[in-house]
C-alpha cells in the first residue's frame, strides 16, 4: 500500500508523536509498504526508505524564542496570517493550519496512495481529505480535554484560567473532526473510553493497538548507580506530577541519600524550577536532555528504580521503554499506566495520583527491598518482549488500512458518492437556490455546492447534518467550490419544512418520499418552496428491482425508518402533477447495482462475506473507482432495463 502519514509536529526525542511516526513508518516499509511523512516543524527523525515531505509553518513555538513575530517576508499565504493571528490571541492554531496545508498538498496527489494516516492532526482540513478520493485513518493517542482539566485546576489565577481556556480551544474542532473520521486507532482501552466520553466518538469505530517498543532498549550490562531515582516527563505540564514527585523526593532525602534525574528540559524560572528552589533539593535535582538513543537506554538502565507521577496518561512509552530496561517502577494508578505495567507489583507499584505520602511510602518500601527490584524488572523486561512490538503495531495497522480501504470502496460502490440525478436536466445553473430535502450524508449538496449553488441540505438527522455542515466547511477551505458558492444545513419535518413559498430554484428529493407515511404532504411542502419557472427532480427506488428485493428478503425493508412503500412511475408521476407541477421526463440509474442487492437479498442483506456478494462488490468498486469502458457501456445498457432508482424531473409553471 502507499501511505500518506500526516503529523503536525513531530519531536524526534519528546513527546509521544515524533517517537510513533518514526518506528511506525519504518516498520510499515519492512512490511513491504511505501510510506511518505507530511509534517510540519519540528521535523520528524526517519529512517531508510520514509519518504519526508516538509510542511514548513511559521514555526512559531521553536526554540530558543517560542512565541516568536516572524518577518514580514515570512509569510506566504492567508494560512500564515492566520496562525500568527491565532497565536497573537493566546490559541494555538497548528492543527488547523496544518490541516489545511496538507489538504491543499494532497488535493494534487490523490493517485500517489491508497490511504492517508492522520496522527492526531484532527483538523478541519482532513475533512476535505476523503472528498478528495483518499480513505483516513485517524490515530488518537489521547483526547487532550485531560490536559486541559488538570492545567485549568492548577492555574494560580483567573487570567491564567481565561488564557487556558482559549489555548486549548482547538479541542472543539478536534471533537467535531474525530466524530466524522471512518476508524480511530488509539494505544489504550483507557483511551478508547475517554475518546468516546469527551468526544463523542462511537466505540465501533475505534481499535486499540498498543504500542511498541524499540529493541535497543535493553537492561543495563553495568551496576545501576545507588540511591539514583529516574523520571521522564514534561517537567512544567501539571499533568506529568512532577511535583508529586519532588515533594515525595524532599522527604525521602531526609533520611537517604538519593539523587533524581529528569529526562525532560524545564521552563527557565518556571514552576518547577520554583518549587525545586524552595523545597531546598536543587543540588540533589539534575536535568537530561537532547541525548542520543544509546545515552537514554544506558540512562534508564542506571536508575535503581523510576516513577512515572503522571495525573493521566494515554499509554505512557517511556513506561513501556523503562520497562525494557529492567528497572523496577513506581507508577500512578491513571488513565492507560495500569494496562502498561498489568497487575500491581507485578512490574510496578501502583499509588493513587498525586498522593505524596502514598508516593513516598512506595518509592521507600521499594529501594530497601533489592530481591523485589530485580523481580520486579525482570518481570517488566518479559512483558515488553510479550506485548510490546512496534512489528506487531505495524501489521495490525496495516490490517487496519486494508479495512478502511476497503469500507470506503464499499461505500463508493453502494452509492456513497454515486449521484443519481442530472443536475444539466435540473437546470441547475451557479448562483441558484437549492434545497436538497432528505439529504442524508449530502452527495448531491456536495455536488450542487461545487457547481456553484447556494444549497440548503435539510434532513431530521441532526447528526448526519453536522457531518454535511463540516464537510462543506472542509470544501471550502481545501478549494473546491466557486467564489460566491454558498451552503448550510437545516434540521426540520419534511411535512412542515421552514421555508418561504416559491424560495428555491431547484429543489432535490433523492431516495425520500419511499421512506415517508404522508407522501402526498411532502409532495405539496416540495412545490410550495419551489418557485415558478422552477425544476424538482425526485428519485425513488424503481418497481421492478425493488419488489425483487422485497420478494427475496423481508431484512431488507422490515427496518426502522425503511421502505413502506414502492412506487410506479404513473403513481408517482400522477402524485406530483396533482400537487402542480408539469412532469418533464424520466431516467433510470445504477443498474449494475440491482444486481447487487438482489444477491444481497438472497443471501442474507448483512452477509458481506458470502462469496457471491464479495464478487459482485469487487466489480462495482471497480466500476467507481477505474471506471472501465467495458462497465461503463453495460450500465447504459441495463441502466433502462434494470435501473436501481428512477428519476423523476418537473417544472412548475409560472402562473396557476
Amino acid at each position: 500500500m502507499r501511505v500518506a502519514l500526516l503529523s503536525y509536529r513531530s519531536k524526534p526525542h519528546v513527546g509521544g508523536q515524533g517517537i510513533y511516526l518514526r518506528h511506525l513508518s519504518r516498520e510499515l516499509v519492512a512490511l513491504g509498504h511505501e510510506v511518505e511523512v507530511f509534517s510540519g516543524q519540528p521535523y520528524p527523525i526517519l529512517d531508510e526508505g520514509v519518504k519526508l515531505t516538509k510542511v514548513p509553518s511559521l514555526d512559531l513555538y521553536r526554540e530558543p524564542d517560542p512565541f516568536r513575530v516572524p518577518k514580514l517576508k515570512e509569510f506566504r499565504d492567508l494560512i500564515d496570517v492566520e496562525e500568527f493571528l491565532t497565536m497573537c490571541t493566546a490559541g494555538f492554531p497548528e492543527p488547523r493550519t496544518f490541516s489545511k496545508r496538507v489538504a491543499r498538498l494532497l488535493k494534487d496527489r490523490v493517485d500517489d496512495f491508497d490511504v492517508v494516516h492522520d496522527n492526531q492532526v484532527l483538523g478541519d482540513g482532513m475533512l476535505a481529505i476523503e472528498k478528495m478520493g483518499l480513505p483516513l485513518v485517524t490515530t488518537l493517542h489521547h483526547p487532550i480535554t485531560f490536559d486541559r482539566r488538570v492545567e485549568l485546576a492548577t492555574a494560580p489565577t483567573l487570567r491564567k484560567k481565561l488564557s487556558l481556556r482559549r489555548w486549548y480551544g482547538f479541542l472543539r474542532m478536534q471533537g467535531r473532526v474525530a466524530r466524522q473520521a471512518r476508524k480511530i486507532l488509539t494505544p489504550s482501552e483507557s483511551s478508547k473510553r475517554d475518546i468516546a466520553t469527551d468526544f463523542g466518538v462511537d466505540p465501533a469505530r475505534m481499535q486499540v493497538i498498543l504500542l511498541g517498543v524499540e529493541d535497543s532498549f535493553v537492561p543495563p550490562t553495568t551496576p545501576r548507580v545507588p540511591g539514583r531515582i529516574l523520571a521522564m516527563a514534561s517537567a512544567d505540564a501539571p499533568m506529568k506530577g512532577i511535583s508529586t514527585l519532588l515533594e515525595a523526593f524532599a522527604k525521602l532525602r531526609t533520611e537517604r541519600d538519593l539523587s533524581l534525574v529528569l529526562v525532560t528540559k524545564p521552563a527557565p524560572g518556571g514552576r518547577t524550577e520554583q518549587l525545586i528552589e524552595t523545597l531546598g533539593i536543587g543540588e540533589h535535582v539534575s536535568f537530561v536532555s537532547g541525548v542520543s538513543d544509546a545515552e537514554l537506554v544506558e540512562l534508564m538502565g542506571s536508575a535503581e528504580l523510576a516513577c512515572v507521577p503522571s495525573l493521566y496518561e494515554g499509554f505512557s512509552l517511556p513506561t513501556a521503554e523503562l520497562m525494557a530496561c529492567a528497572t523496577p517502577l513506581v507508577v500512578s494508578r491513571a488513565g492507560a499506566i495500569p494496562e502498561v505495567v498489568g497487575e500491581d507489583g507485578e512490574c510496578a507499584d501502583l499509588v493513587t495520583p498525586g498522593d505524596v505520602g502514598e508516593l513516598t511510602h512506595a518509592i521507600a518500601a521499594l529501594l530497601d527491598d533489592p530481591e523485589r527490584r530485580a523481580r520486579m524488572g525482570a518481570a517488566g523486561r518479559q512483558r515488553v518482549l510479550d506485548m510490546f512490538s512496534w512489528r506487531a503495531v505495524a501489521q495490525k495497522t496495516a490490517a487496519a488500512y486494508e479495512e478502511v480501504i476497503n469500507d470506503y470502496r464499499a461505500e463508493k460502490a453502494q452509492g456513497g458518492d454515486v449521484l443519481t440525478v442530472d443536475f444539466d436536466r435540473l437546470g441547475l445553473k451557479a448562483g441558484d437556490r437549492v434545497l436538497d430535502m432528505g439529504c442524508g450524508a449530502g452527495r448531491h449538496a456536495f455536488e450542487m455546492y461545487r457547481r456553484g449553488g447556494d444549497v440548503i441540505a435539510f434532513d431530521q438527522d441532526a447528526a448526519e447534518l453536522e457531518n454535511v455542515r463540516n464537510l462543506f466547511v472542509a470544501m471550502k477551505e481545501a478549494g473546491e467550490v466557486p467564489e460566491g458558492a454558498e451552503a448550510d444545513v437545516k434540521e426540520g419535518d419534511a411535512l412542515a419544512l421552514p421555508f418561504a413559498d416559491g424560495e428555491f430554484d431547484r429543489v432535490v428529493a433523492a431516495e425520500v418520499l419511499e421512506h415517508i407515511p404522508a407522501d402526498i404532504q411532502a409532495i405539496q411542502e416540495l412545490v410550495r418552496v419551489l418557485r415558478p419557472g422552477g425544476t424538482l427532480a425526485v428519485s425513488v427506488p424503481r418497481w421492478l428491482p425493488e419488489v425483487i428485493n422485497w420478494k427475496l428478503s423481508d431484512d431488507y425493508h422490515n427496518v426502522e425508518g425503511g421502505h413502506i412503500r414502492i412506487y410506479t412511475d404513473k403513481e408517482l408521476i400522477d402524485k406530483i402533477s396533482k400537487a402542480g407541477l408539469n412532469f418533464t421526463g424520466k431516467d433510470y440509474a445504477h443498474g449494475l447495482h440491482a444486481p447487487y442487492w438482489w444477491i444481497k437479498c438472497a443471501v442474507g442483506v448483512n452477509n458481506d462475506d458470502h462469496p457471491l456478494a464479495k464478487a459482485y462488490h469487487k466489480l462495482l468498486v471497480w466500476e467507481i473507482m477505474k471506471q472501465p469502458k467495458v462497465l461503463q457501456l453495460a450500465g447504459k445498457v441495463l441502466d433502462p432495463m434494470i435501473g436501481k432508482s428512477m428519476v423523476l424531473y418537473f417544472t412548475k409553471p409560472l402562473s396557476a
